[in-house]
């Protein structure tokens, strides 16, 4: 056999995550199957906020069941920026438990790109999951076009004459 077959061949980044499909060694060793969910080999920061370790099998994302690495892409571009969404989630040495918590979908701190082994270079190609779906931060610097500033004409009174 390919040793080259038994790796997984495509991974996906997410919040400084990084998830692929479980290895068959690691099945092997387990005793699990390979097409039940999709493994969390980093925790990067929405997975380490949300209090779920790496080596976690990742079978459900909000609405969306988790097969393999193609659904876990779906049910995060499924999802939008800042949106809070259940996880549900097994570990290797208990794979009849499910746990459960949740997440807020991160997409625009780190990049959300999908990387699929080229074989035939011998390099990793990263492709960008989305580019449109992102939300923009609820924040700006700026103040709409007309608005006046509250504090323009207002005085600032000094501390020292708050102080008793």
């Amino acid at each position: 056999q390919d040793f080259a077959c038994l790796v997984p061949s495509s991974l996906i980044e997410v919040s400084n995550s990084l998830i692929h499909p479980l290895e068959y060694s690691v099945a092997l060793y387990y005793n699990l199957p390979c097409s039940k969910g999709v493994f969390l080999a980093s925790q990067g920061y929405m997975f380490k906020v949300a209090g779920i370790p790496a080596g976690s099998i990742i079978r459900q994302l909000g609405r969306f069941t988790i097969l393999n690495i193609d659904d876990f892409q779906k049910a995060v571009v499924g999802h939008k920026n800042g949106e809070r969404v259940s996880v549900r989630y097994t570990l290797l040495n208990s794979f009849g438990q499910m746990f459960q918590r949740s997440l807020i979908i991160d997409k625009l701190w780190f990049p959300f790109q999908r990387a699929d082994r080229d074989d035939a270079r011998g390099k990793w190609k990263y492709i960008p999951c989305e580019a449109l779906n992102v939300s923009k931060p609820c924040f700006s610097n700026t103040l709409p076009r007309g608005t006046k500033p509250m504090l323009q004409n207002s005085k600032i009174t000094p501390l020292s004459a708050l102080v008793l």
